[in-house]
Protein backbone atom coordinates (compact mmCIF):
# COMPACT_ATOMS: atom_id res chain seq x y z
CA UNK A 1 0.00 0.00 0.00
CA UNK A 2 1.28 3.47 -0.89
CA UNK A 3 2.10 5.93 1.91
CA UNK A 4 -0.50 8.27 0.48
CA UNK A 5 -3.16 5.93 1.89
CA UNK A 6 -1.88 6.48 5.44
CA UNK A 7 -2.87 9.41 7.65
CA UNK A 8 -0.05 11.94 8.11
CA UNK A 9 0.29 11.07 11.81
CA UNK A 10 0.85 7.39 11.00
CA UNK A 11 3.45 8.24 8.36
CA UNK A 12 5.28 10.40 10.90
CA UNK A 13 5.28 7.59 13.46
CA UNK A 14 6.55 5.16 10.81
CA UNK A 15 9.32 7.60 9.83
CA UNK A 16 10.37 8.07 13.45
CA UNK A 17 10.54 4.33 13.96
CA UNK A 18 12.52 3.73 10.76
CA UNK A 19 15.04 6.45 11.67
CA UNK A 20 15.40 5.01 15.16
CA UNK A 21 16.05 1.54 13.73
CA UNK A 22 18.65 2.87 11.30
CA UNK A 23 20.30 4.94 14.04
CA UNK A 24 20.45 1.86 16.24
CA UNK A 25 22.21 0.02 13.42
CA UNK A 26 24.85 2.76 13.21
CA UNK A 27 25.41 2.57 16.97
CA UNK A 28 25.68 -1.22 16.71
CA UNK A 29 28.43 -1.01 14.07
CA UNK A 30 30.40 1.40 16.26
CA UNK A 31 29.88 -0.73 19.38
CA UNK A 32 31.03 -3.92 17.63
CA UNK A 33 34.22 -2.11 16.68
CA UNK A 34 34.86 -1.40 20.36
CA UNK A 35 33.61 2.19 20.52
CA UNK A 36 31.10 3.91 22.80
CA UNK A 37 28.19 5.34 20.84
CA UNK A 38 24.96 6.97 22.02
CA UNK A 39 22.03 8.93 20.64
CA UNK A 40 22.59 12.50 21.82
CA UNK A 41 20.82 15.76 22.50
CA UNK A 42 17.38 16.68 21.21
CA UNK A 43 16.24 13.19 20.26
CA UNK A 44 16.83 11.97 23.83
CA UNK A 45 14.97 14.94 25.27
CA UNK A 46 12.00 14.42 22.97
CA UNK A 47 11.96 10.68 23.60
CA UNK A 48 11.69 11.31 27.35
CA UNK A 49 8.87 13.77 26.63
CA UNK A 50 7.06 11.06 24.68
CA UNK A 51 7.51 12.33 21.13
CA UNK A 52 10.85 11.28 19.61
CA UNK A 53 11.66 12.96 16.32
CA UNK A 54 13.29 11.94 13.07
CA UNK A 55 16.55 13.83 13.65
CA UNK A 56 19.02 11.53 15.43
CA UNK A 57 22.52 12.75 16.27
CA UNK A 58 25.07 10.23 17.48
CA UNK A 59 27.98 10.89 19.84
CA UNK A 60 30.86 8.40 19.93
CA UNK A 61 34.34 7.71 21.21
CA UNK A 62 35.44 6.88 17.64
CA UNK A 63 37.47 9.53 15.83
CA UNK A 64 36.19 10.87 12.50
CA UNK A 65 38.80 8.79 10.68
CA UNK A 66 37.62 5.63 12.45
CA UNK A 67 34.00 6.43 11.64
CA UNK A 68 34.78 6.90 7.95
CA UNK A 69 36.69 3.60 7.94
CA UNK A 70 33.75 1.70 9.46
CA UNK A 71 30.99 2.91 7.12
CA UNK A 72 30.91 2.64 3.33
CA UNK A 73 29.05 5.92 2.77
CA UNK A 74 30.10 9.00 4.71
CA UNK A 75 30.30 12.73 4.10
CA UNK A 76 33.26 14.51 5.76
CA UNK A 77 31.33 17.56 6.96
CA UNK A 78 32.56 19.32 10.08
CA UNK A 79 35.78 17.34 10.44
CA UNK A 80 37.38 20.22 12.33
CA UNK A 81 34.64 19.77 14.94
CA UNK A 82 34.93 15.99 14.98
CA UNK A 83 31.77 15.41 12.92
CA UNK A 84 31.06 13.02 10.04
CA UNK A 85 27.75 12.37 8.32
CA UNK A 86 27.05 8.64 8.03
CA UNK A 87 24.44 7.64 5.46
CA UNK A 88 22.72 4.41 6.45
CA UNK A 89 19.99 3.01 4.21
CA UNK A 90 19.45 6.46 2.76
CA UNK A 91 19.17 8.24 6.13
CA UNK A 92 21.92 10.69 7.17
CA UNK A 93 23.20 10.68 10.75
CA UNK A 94 25.62 13.23 12.14
CA UNK A 95 28.20 11.27 14.11
CA UNK A 96 30.41 13.40 16.36
CA UNK A 97 33.32 12.39 18.53
CA UNK A 98 32.99 13.16 22.26
CA UNK A 99 34.89 16.42 22.68
CA UNK A 100 35.86 19.46 24.69
CA UNK A 101 35.73 22.89 23.08
CA UNK A 102 38.58 25.34 23.57
CA UNK A 103 37.53 28.84 24.66
CA UNK A 104 35.87 30.99 21.97
CA UNK A 105 36.89 34.49 20.98
CA UNK A 106 34.03 35.40 18.63
CA UNK A 107 31.02 33.76 20.27
CA UNK A 108 30.40 31.47 17.31
CA UNK A 109 33.00 28.73 16.99
CA UNK A 110 35.73 27.09 19.09
CA UNK A 111 39.36 27.77 18.26
CA UNK A 112 39.98 24.05 18.52
CA UNK A 113 38.47 20.84 19.88
CA UNK A 114 39.93 18.00 21.93
CA UNK A 115 38.41 14.54 22.06
CA UNK A 116 37.11 13.56 25.48
CA UNK A 117 34.68 11.39 27.44
CA UNK A 118 30.85 11.35 27.43
CA UNK A 119 30.88 13.16 30.77
CA UNK A 120 33.06 15.99 29.46
CA UNK A 121 31.16 16.15 26.19
CA UNK A 122 27.87 16.63 28.04
CA UNK A 123 29.29 19.56 30.01
CA UNK A 124 30.13 21.55 26.87
CA UNK A 125 26.53 21.38 25.54
CA UNK A 126 24.00 24.19 25.88
CA UNK A 127 21.10 23.23 28.18
CA UNK A 128 20.60 20.40 30.63
CA UNK A 129 17.54 19.08 28.78
CA UNK A 130 19.72 18.77 25.64
CA UNK A 131 22.74 17.27 27.37
CA UNK A 132 21.64 13.64 27.83
CA UNK A 133 22.66 10.47 25.98
CA UNK A 134 20.73 7.31 25.20
CA UNK A 135 22.15 3.87 24.43
CA UNK A 136 19.64 2.18 22.09
CA UNK A 137 21.37 -1.19 22.54
CA UNK A 138 20.79 -1.28 26.29
CA UNK A 139 17.86 1.16 26.51
CA UNK A 140 19.80 3.19 29.08
CA UNK A 141 19.85 6.97 29.66
CA UNK A 142 23.14 8.65 30.59
CA UNK A 143 22.54 11.97 32.31
CA UNK A 144 25.61 13.78 33.66
CA UNK A 145 24.06 17.26 33.86
CA UNK A 146 20.67 16.89 35.57
CA UNK A 147 18.62 16.95 32.40
CA UNK A 148 15.97 14.48 33.58
CA UNK A 149 15.33 16.51 36.70
CA UNK A 150 14.92 19.72 34.72
CA UNK A 151 12.59 17.97 32.29
CA UNK A 152 10.51 16.84 35.25
CA UNK A 153 10.53 20.39 36.67
CA UNK A 154 9.80 21.87 33.25
CA UNK A 155 12.82 24.17 33.21
CA UNK A 156 15.33 25.48 30.65
CA UNK A 157 18.67 25.70 32.43
CA UNK A 158 22.14 26.28 30.99
CA UNK A 159 24.73 23.62 31.74
CA UNK A 160 27.29 24.95 34.20
CA UNK A 161 27.94 28.69 34.13
CA UNK A 162 25.35 30.28 31.80
CA UNK A 163 27.63 33.24 31.15
CA UNK A 164 30.28 30.90 29.79
CA UNK A 165 27.73 28.96 27.72
CA UNK A 166 26.51 32.17 26.07
CA UNK A 167 30.01 33.52 25.49
CA UNK A 168 30.80 30.27 23.68
CA UNK A 169 27.82 30.71 21.35
CA UNK A 170 25.54 33.71 21.71
CA UNK A 171 22.86 32.09 19.57
CA UNK A 172 22.14 29.94 22.62
CA UNK A 173 20.31 32.92 24.12
CA UNK A 174 17.74 32.76 21.32
CA UNK A 175 17.65 28.97 21.53
CA UNK A 176 16.82 29.17 25.24
CA UNK A 177 13.72 31.22 24.42
CA UNK A 178 12.78 28.87 21.57
CA UNK A 179 12.97 25.79 23.79
CA UNK A 180 11.06 27.54 26.56
CA UNK A 181 8.28 28.46 24.13
CA UNK A 182 8.17 25.07 22.44
CA UNK A 183 7.80 23.14 25.69
CA UNK A 184 6.07 25.76 27.80
CA UNK A 185 9.07 25.81 30.19
CA UNK A 186 10.26 28.91 32.03
CA UNK A 187 13.94 29.81 31.79
CA UNK A 188 15.80 29.20 35.04
CA UNK A 189 16.54 32.51 36.79
CA UNK A 190 20.36 32.43 36.65
CA UNK A 191 20.19 31.51 32.98
CA UNK A 192 17.65 34.27 32.43
CA UNK A 193 19.80 36.90 34.08
CA UNK A 194 22.77 35.85 31.97
CA UNK A 195 20.72 36.37 28.81
CA UNK A 196 19.72 39.86 29.96
CA UNK A 197 23.39 40.62 30.67
CA UNK A 198 24.68 39.42 27.29
CA UNK A 199 21.76 40.29 24.97
CA UNK A 200 23.49 43.42 23.67
CA UNK A 201 26.40 41.25 22.44
CA UNK A 202 24.24 39.13 20.12
CA UNK A 203 25.62 40.94 17.06
CA UNK A 204 28.00 40.75 15.32
CA UNK A 205 28.85 37.48 17.02
CA UNK A 206 25.85 35.71 15.45
CA UNK A 207 25.04 35.77 11.74
CA UNK A 208 21.52 37.01 11.00
CA UNK A 209 20.91 33.87 8.94
CA UNK A 210 21.28 31.75 12.08
CA UNK A 211 18.82 33.99 13.92
CA UNK A 212 16.28 33.56 11.13
CA UNK A 213 16.72 29.78 11.26
CA UNK A 214 15.79 29.83 14.94
CA UNK A 215 12.75 31.98 14.19
CA UNK A 216 11.77 29.60 11.39
CA UNK A 217 11.81 26.63 13.75
CA UNK A 218 9.40 28.21 16.21
CA UNK A 219 7.24 30.27 13.81
CA UNK A 220 4.73 27.43 13.08
CA UNK A 221 4.21 26.94 16.82
CA UNK A 222 0.85 28.25 18.13
CA UNK A 223 2.70 30.26 20.78
CA UNK A 224 5.06 32.10 18.44
CA UNK A 225 3.67 35.39 19.76
CA UNK A 226 4.75 34.36 23.26
CA UNK A 227 8.22 33.64 21.88
CA UNK A 228 8.38 37.21 20.58
CA UNK A 229 7.16 38.61 23.90
CA UNK A 230 9.81 36.68 25.81
CA UNK A 231 12.46 37.78 23.31
CA UNK A 232 11.43 41.37 24.01
CA UNK A 233 11.44 40.81 27.78
CA UNK A 234 15.01 39.49 27.54
CA UNK A 235 16.18 42.46 25.42
CA UNK A 236 16.85 40.22 22.41
CA UNK A 237 14.05 41.31 20.07
CA UNK A 238 15.20 44.94 20.05
CA UNK A 239 18.64 43.73 18.96
CA UNK A 240 17.17 41.71 16.09
CA UNK A 241 14.40 44.13 15.09
CA UNK A 242 15.56 47.64 15.96
CA UNK A 243 12.88 48.89 13.52
CA UNK A 244 10.27 48.41 16.25
CA UNK A 245 9.72 51.89 17.62
CA UNK A 246 10.54 52.52 21.23
CA UNK A 247 7.54 52.80 23.51
CA UNK A 248 5.30 50.69 21.29
CA UNK A 249 3.33 48.09 23.23
CA UNK A 250 4.78 44.82 21.95
CA UNK A 251 1.86 42.80 23.30
CA UNK A 252 -0.51 44.76 21.09
CA UNK A 253 1.75 44.30 18.07
CA UNK A 254 1.92 40.53 18.52
CA UNK A 255 -1.82 40.01 19.09
CA UNK A 256 -2.71 39.42 15.39
CA UNK A 257 0.04 36.79 15.14
CA UNK A 258 -1.92 34.62 17.57
CA UNK A 259 -4.60 34.27 14.91
CA UNK A 260 -2.21 33.29 12.13
CA UNK A 261 -1.88 29.57 11.49
CA UNK A 262 1.31 27.67 10.64
CA UNK A 263 0.74 28.24 6.90
CA UNK A 264 1.45 31.96 7.22
CA UNK A 265 5.10 32.59 6.19
CA UNK A 266 7.43 33.79 8.93
CA UNK A 267 8.28 37.01 7.09
CA UNK A 268 4.62 38.07 7.17
CA UNK A 269 4.37 37.38 10.89
CA UNK A 270 7.46 39.46 11.57
CA UNK A 271 6.35 42.21 9.18
CA UNK A 272 3.13 42.39 11.20
CA UNK A 273 5.18 43.93 14.00
CA UNK A 274 6.01 46.82 11.62
CA UNK A 275 2.54 47.14 10.12
CA UNK A 276 2.20 50.82 11.10
CA UNK A 277 5.43 51.66 9.28
CA UNK A 278 5.92 52.30 5.54
CA UNK A 279 6.52 49.29 3.32
CA UNK A 280 9.99 50.64 2.59
CA UNK A 281 10.89 50.17 6.27
CA UNK A 282 9.70 46.55 6.15
CA UNK A 283 11.72 45.94 3.00
CA UNK A 284 14.74 47.44 4.74
CA UNK A 285 14.24 45.04 7.64
CA UNK A 286 14.05 42.07 5.25
CA UNK A 287 17.22 43.12 3.44
CA UNK A 288 19.10 43.66 6.69
CA UNK A 289 18.13 40.15 7.75
CA UNK A 290 19.31 38.88 4.33
CA UNK A 291 15.97 37.27 3.54
CA UNK A 292 15.22 35.57 0.24
CA UNK A 293 13.70 37.35 -2.75
CA UNK A 294 10.49 35.41 -2.20
CA UNK A 295 10.22 36.97 1.27
CA UNK A 296 10.80 40.45 -0.15
CA UNK A 297 8.07 39.79 -2.70
CA UNK A 298 5.61 38.89 0.06
CA UNK A 299 6.26 42.20 1.79
CA UNK A 300 5.72 44.05 -1.48
CA UNK A 301 2.45 42.16 -1.92
CA UNK A 302 1.51 43.15 1.59
CA UNK A 303 2.02 46.76 0.62
CA UNK A 304 -0.04 46.29 -2.55
CA UNK A 305 -2.93 44.88 -0.54
CA UNK A 306 -2.80 47.74 1.94
CA UNK A 307 -2.98 50.20 -0.94
CA UNK A 308 -5.87 48.32 -2.55
CA UNK A 309 -7.82 48.37 0.70
CA UNK A 310 -7.03 52.03 1.26
CA UNK A 311 -7.69 53.31 -2.26
CA UNK A 312 -10.57 51.03 -3.26
CA UNK A 313 -8.86 50.26 -6.57
CA UNK A 314 -10.65 48.69 -9.50
CA UNK A 315 -11.26 45.02 -10.24
CA UNK A 316 -8.32 44.78 -12.64
CA UNK A 317 -5.80 45.57 -9.93
CA UNK A 318 -7.55 43.19 -7.53
CA UNK A 319 -7.44 40.38 -10.12
CA UNK A 320 -3.70 40.88 -10.67
CA UNK A 321 -3.10 40.89 -6.91
CA UNK A 322 -5.07 37.67 -6.38
CA UNK A 323 -3.16 36.01 -9.23
CA UNK A 324 0.19 36.53 -7.48
CA UNK A 325 1.78 33.59 -5.69
CA UNK A 326 1.42 34.18 -1.96
CA UNK A 327 -1.56 36.53 -2.16
CA UNK A 328 -3.75 34.17 -0.11
CA UNK A 329 -1.23 34.14 2.75
CA UNK A 330 -0.74 37.90 2.53
CA UNK A 331 -4.50 38.41 2.70
CA UNK A 332 -4.92 36.17 5.75
CA UNK A 333 -2.03 37.85 7.57
CA UNK A 334 -3.23 41.36 6.80
CA UNK A 335 -6.86 40.70 7.72
CA UNK A 336 -5.73 39.40 11.11
CA UNK A 337 -4.62 42.95 11.95
CA UNK A 338 -8.10 44.43 11.36
CA UNK A 339 -10.34 44.77 14.41
CA UNK A 340 -13.97 43.69 14.44
CA UNK A 341 -16.51 44.50 13.12
CA UNK A 342 -14.47 45.94 10.25
CA UNK A 343 -12.70 42.62 9.76
CA UNK A 344 -15.88 40.68 9.05
CA UNK A 345 -17.01 43.32 6.56
CA UNK A 346 -13.60 43.27 4.85
CA UNK A 347 -13.42 39.46 4.71
CA UNK A 348 -16.94 39.13 3.26
CA UNK A 349 -16.20 41.74 0.61
CA UNK A 350 -12.96 39.96 -0.22
CA UNK A 351 -14.65 36.56 -0.61
CA UNK A 352 -17.33 38.01 -2.87
CA UNK A 353 -14.78 39.87 -4.99
CA UNK A 354 -12.56 36.82 -5.34
CA UNK A 355 -15.52 34.65 -6.38
CA UNK A 356 -16.53 37.25 -8.96
CA UNK A 357 -12.98 37.29 -10.39
CA UNK A 358 -12.17 33.58 -10.17
CA UNK A 359 -12.08 32.86 -13.92
CA UNK A 360 -9.85 35.86 -14.58
CA UNK A 361 -7.54 35.02 -11.66
CA UNK A 362 -7.10 31.53 -13.08
CA UNK A 363 -6.34 32.98 -16.52
CA UNK A 364 -3.78 35.42 -15.16
CA UNK A 365 -2.05 32.67 -13.19
CA UNK A 366 -1.90 30.56 -16.34
CA UNK A 367 -0.77 33.56 -18.41
CA UNK A 368 -3.71 32.94 -20.75
CA UNK A 369 -5.27 36.25 -21.90
CA UNK A 370 -8.63 36.06 -23.60
CA UNK A 371 -7.43 38.15 -26.51
CA UNK A 372 -3.98 37.55 -28.03
CA UNK A 373 -1.85 39.18 -30.67
CA UNK A 374 -2.98 36.47 -33.09
CA UNK A 375 -6.59 37.59 -32.70
CA UNK A 376 -5.68 41.21 -33.40
CA UNK A 377 -3.51 40.36 -36.39
CA UNK A 378 -6.47 38.57 -37.96
CA UNK A 379 -8.38 41.84 -37.62
CA UNK A 380 -5.79 44.04 -39.27
CA UNK A 381 -3.66 45.15 -36.28
CA UNK A 382 0.08 44.80 -36.75
CA UNK A 383 2.59 44.27 -33.93
CA UNK A 384 3.63 47.53 -32.32
CA UNK A 385 2.57 50.16 -29.81
CA UNK A 386 -1.06 50.12 -30.95
CA UNK A 387 -1.31 46.34 -30.52
CA UNK A 388 0.16 46.54 -27.03
CA UNK A 389 -2.33 49.22 -26.00
CA UNK A 390 -5.23 47.21 -27.42
CA UNK A 391 -4.14 44.04 -25.62
CA UNK A 392 -3.99 45.89 -22.30
CA UNK A 393 -7.36 47.49 -22.95
CA UNK A 394 -8.83 44.11 -23.93
CA UNK A 395 -7.67 42.58 -20.65
CA UNK A 396 -9.22 45.42 -18.64
CA UNK A 397 -12.51 45.08 -20.49
CA UNK A 398 -12.54 41.30 -20.03
CA UNK A 399 -12.06 41.61 -16.27
CA UNK A 400 -14.31 44.59 -15.59
CA UNK A 401 -17.21 43.28 -17.70
CA UNK A 402 -16.55 39.62 -16.81
CA UNK A 403 -16.28 38.47 -20.43
CA UNK A 404 -15.48 34.83 -21.17
CA UNK A 405 -14.53 34.62 -24.87
CA UNK A 406 -12.30 36.44 -27.40
CA UNK A 407 -15.34 37.17 -29.54
CA UNK A 408 -17.00 39.11 -26.71
CA UNK A 409 -13.87 41.20 -26.24
CA UNK A 410 -13.52 41.86 -29.99
CA UNK A 411 -17.05 43.20 -30.10
CA UNK A 412 -16.14 45.67 -27.37
CA UNK A 413 -13.15 46.79 -29.45
CA UNK A 414 -14.92 46.93 -32.82
CA UNK A 415 -14.67 50.71 -33.14
CA UNK A 416 -10.85 50.45 -32.92
CA UNK A 417 -10.37 47.58 -35.40
CA UNK A 418 -9.74 48.05 -39.11
CA UNK A 419 -11.72 44.90 -39.82
CA UNK A 420 -15.13 44.73 -38.14
CA UNK A 421 -15.47 41.52 -36.07
CA UNK A 422 -19.17 41.19 -36.90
Amino acid sequence: MSLRHFPAAKIEIMSERLVEISGRAVVEVLAKAGHIAYFAGGWVRDMLLGHPGIDVDIATSATPEEVMHLFPKTVPLGLSFGSVVVVWEGTPFEVTTFRNDAPESDGRRPHSVAYSSPQEDAKRRDFTINGMFYDPLTDKIYDFVGGREDLARGLVRAIGDPNQRFLEDRLRMVRAVRFGTRFGFPIEETTRQAILHHAHTLFPAVAVERIWQEFSKIAPHPHFADFLLEMEALALLSEILPEIKGGVEIRELTQPIREMGPSIPLVLKVATLLRDQPVAHRIGMARRLKLARADLRLILLQGELEELLREGSDLVEWAHFYAELGSDEVTLASFATIAEPARTITVNADLARKARLKNHIDRLRADAPLLTSAHLMRHGIRPGIEMGELLRLAERIAIIEDLRSPEEVLLKLKDRLPINPL
